[in-house]
């Protein structure tokens, strides 16, 4: 496939796939939102059950994909007119003119927000932290593999971590052969969260106004906005959970309604296996009511979820057995995040709550200020504050005033809050913990309806602000988080490249593997720690071959010969030792909290002290030694404080002592 055909047959192969998606769907579903969310779900499953197919062959190819996604069109069109629809599908009431006006002016923030994003992932490449370090780098080595799997990556999360949400990314990696438009996939999920949003919040009795008003505020939360255009998986996260929420308390739900449900809880655990908390309630209860409500199809929906499990994750997890000993990857990624503690639960509550430090009386020094409260901080002021109203309010019409339309919110409410508080107590704190917790936002948002429905109180002037604040902070979350973005993309008066976004010291390494790439592909063997970005090894449109080497590193010059490279890059840490999660870790004894205010910009001593013990230190100086051995002809092309670039037959030979010793800087 040439690079010019790319654009044209990734298109091609979206609409294909979003067709018989939609296929599948329209016809159980009533139509707007409800039929949309569905199409997303079945989109996302169907994407993942083509690749781990050509996976099962390592013929993982853009144009498998296309010939699987044609097969499939054809196959729901056949289906649809071989087949009468349900007749329990239901109806939605059609907008009215002034309706559909006032949406398109309440869904104006977004998509303009979509627009700018798509615009700056066109203009420039994506910069940050985890997405470098292996969200993007996984998807490079799954298209060199020609498969998606588990593998011995040097960082566990390259090599471990549920697939679903990278999968998705893979598809335009795939096509267009870079990474620009992966980014798109999170864009995709978060509009698809903001319909889920909508249809629970109708489903559990909200007016549409309502409705729309709880998708406003989803589209305020910082912590949404801010990786919405970026290759991560917390949004995507978000959107499986909330389809798996609807889909379940929908009336009247059919067996369609509830294996769309199942299969959204499979997506979610395959996306971000900490969900589980979430699932396995969800799970339960749509299993209870698929054997109370639709015995006779109990059957065969159950044959289809074992099969859709091994497709959405199940595969994945039985590899990462074989190759990290555990389902869920390696024992020592686990323990280091999972910390079940009451000053973890502490620490964690404080970070969730931090946007409303700024007006505690005597606020900390790390407490943000007001501007950072709304446009900045975790959930923002305006998320964090309803849910607060929300959650109080629910409370009192349920236990105090007996409401009868309170009940319908019961079940959200409860699946929200409470895996909610089960994951801030399981997970050890650390500063990012929002986004662990995000997809469970995204199901208590809908509880905003209910809160905008009491505030209002049928009267217009009230519904009308309400509307306008929630409009008017999205707007300006969104216009914040669109110039954070831009600034990101930005050194200097230049947009960054390919090779400048992976900052100053690893541009040169970047440039000259790039460089090479337009010769022919080459054979890269890397010795790095479990954080570096490995994107910046495969040069343009994914050309090289990367073989990760940390946890087998040859440690003589026939060891190295036999792995076939061309190139071999090591890292130089302190004394030439590169930092790895052990393999064979046995957890230590539990040990005390030593703080109870969270870190908020940084990793706090509890968490790094459970870190420090699942490390080991690897010496690269054998390696380095065989490869400046006599007759090796293997010679260093580029050297910079991170490491160094060997490639057989060019650049000089450097002892080890000059490689471990003083480096220019």
């Amino acid at each position: 496939m040439s690079i010019g055909s790319g654009p044209p047959l990734l298109v091609a192969f979206v609409a294909l796939v979003v067709f018989t998606a939609w296929r599948i769907g329209s016809r159980r579903c009533r139509p707007g939102a409800e039929t949309w969310l569905a199409t997303f779900v079945w989109c996302a499953f169907l994407i993942m059950a083509y690749a781990v197919a050509l996976s099962a062959f390592r013929r993982l190819a853009a144009g498998g994909m296309l010939l699987l996604a044609a097969t499939g069109a054809a196959a729901a069109a056949a289906l649809a007119r071989a087949t009468r629809p349900p007749a329990s599908r239901g109806e939605a009431a059609p907008l009215t003119r002034r309706q559909a006006g006032l949406l398109a002016l309440a869904l104006l923030p977004p998509i303009a927000f979509g627009a700018f994003a798509l615009l700056l992932a066109v203009r420039a490449p994506e910069t940050g932290y985890d997405n470098l370090a292996y969200h993007q780098p996984r998807v490079a080595y799954w298209i060199r593999q020609q498969a998606v799997g588990s593998f011995l990556a040097n960082d566990p999360r390259i090599g471990s971590f549920p697939p679903n949400g990278n999968v998705l990314h893979l598809v335009p990696a795939l096509f267009l052969r870079h990474d620009r438009l992966c980014g798109a996939v999170q864009l995709a999920a978060m509009a698809a969260t903001g319909l889920g949003i909508v249809a629970l919040a109708r489903a559990s009795g909200a007016s549409r106004t309502a409705a729309v008003f709880a998708a406003l505020v989803w589209f305020s939360v910082p912590s949404v906005a801010d990786q919405a255009s970026l290759t991560m998986v917390d949004v995507t996260a978000s959107a499986f959970v909330t389809a798996a929420v609807y889909f379940l308390v929908r009336r009247p739900s059919t067996a369609f309604h509830l294996f769309t449900c199942l299969l959204a809880t499979l997506l979610a655990v395959g996306t971000k296996q900490h969900l589980l908390v979430v699932a396995a309630p969800i799970g339960i209860l749509a299993a209870a009511a698929l054997l109370r409500r639709h015995r006779a199809a109990a059957p065969a929906v159950g044959l289809g979820l074992v099969l859709a499990a091994l497709a959405a994750g199940g595969l994945f997890a039985l590899q990462n057995r074989e190759v990290w000993g555990g389902a869920g990857g390696p024992p020592a990624l686990r323990w280091v995040v999972v910390g079940p503690s009451l000053g973890s639960f502490v620490k964690n509550l404080e970070i969730v709550l931090l946007p409303l430090a700024w007006w505690w009386p005597g606020a900390p020094a790390w407490a943000p200020r007001f501007t950072e409260s709304v446009a900045a901080a975790g959930f923002g002021l305006c998320w964090t504050a309803l849910a607060c109203v929300s959650v109080l309010l629910l409370a009192w019409d349920l236990a105090i005033r007996r409401a009868p339309e309170a009940r319908a919110w019961r079940l959200p409410a409860a699946l929200g809050l409470g895996a909610a508080l089960v994951l801030l107590a399981l997970l050890r704190h650390q500063h990012a913990v929002y986004r662990f917790v995000l997809p469970l936002v995204a199901v208590l948002t809908a509880l905003h309806a209910r809160t905008f429905e009491r505030l209002a109180d049928g009267r217009s002037w009230r519904r009308w602000s309400l509307l306008g604040l929630a409009w008017l902070t999205a707007a300006g979350v969104l216009v914040q988080q669109s110039r954070w973005q831009a600034r990101a993309r930005r050194t200097g008066n230049a947009w960054v490249s390919a090779t400048s976004r992976y900052g100053k010291d690893l541009e040169p390494f970047a440039a000259d593997l790039r460089r090479r790439s337009l010769r022919g592909p080459l054979r890269v063997g890397v010795i790095t720690g479990q954080y570096f970005p490995h994107g910046l090894f495969f040069g343009r449109g994914y050309r090289h071959v990367v073989v990760p080497l940390s946890y087998d590193p040859p440690a003589t010059a026939a060891a190295i010969d036999a792995l076939g490279l061309d190139a071999l890059w090591v890292s130089l840490g302190a004394g030439c030792r590169v930092d790895l999660f052990r393999r064979d870790f046995e957890p230590p004894p539990a040990q005390p909290t030593t703080s109870w205010s969270p870190a908020v910009r940084a990793f706090d001593e509890d968490f790094m002290r459970a870190y420090q013990a699942t490390i080991d230190m690897v010496d690269v100086r054998p390696t380095l030694s065989a490869l400046v051995e006599p007759g090796t002809r293997w010679g260093v092309v580029a050297l910079s404080p991170s490491g160094a670039l060997f490639v057989r037959g060019e650049g000089q030979p450097l002892g080890v002592e000059r490689l471990c010793g003083e480096r220019p800087r």
